[in-house]
């Protein structure tokens, strides 16, 4: 189990927390995690939020429905949908691979001033 999903589980206490050790990224590791910037990145983002839209529609429509909507649909624009989808998910995996450690990070330091409080009080 990684440190972070400890962290985010019910069971970690700010003591159990506060005692986790890490070490930033090294530049070569910063470098390949890189995020674009912010120009790219709203390009990017704007063409998965269009996706992410879709797929709430998506949830809101029985099975008929949606077997009936592909029916109707040309093939082409069929797999187009697929493919946006799939894109959308890598897309925010991997924004997820960069916000939860980094939240864990955060929490762990916190954690630290809460229990460095607590012992002072």
């Amino acid at each position: 189990m990684s440190n972070c999903e400890i962290i985010t589980s019910d069971g970690c206490t700010a003591e159990e927390a506060s005692v986790i050790d890490f070490q930033p990224l090294t530049a070569e590791e910063l470098q390949t995690c890189k995020p674009p910037n912010n120009e790219e990145l709203v390009r990017i983002f704007e063409g998965h939020l269009s996706t992410l839209r879709i797929a709430w529609l998506v949830l809101g429509m029985s099975k008929p429905s949606l077997v009936g909507m592909l029916q109707e649909m040309d093939d082409e624009i069929g797999v187009s949908m697929v493919d946006r989808i799939e894109s959308a998910i890598r897309f925010f995996e991997q924004g997820l691979s960069t916000l939860n450690p980094a939240f864990a990070r955060i929490v762990v330091a916190g954690s630290v001033l809460e229990v460095t409080e607590e012992a002072e009080q």
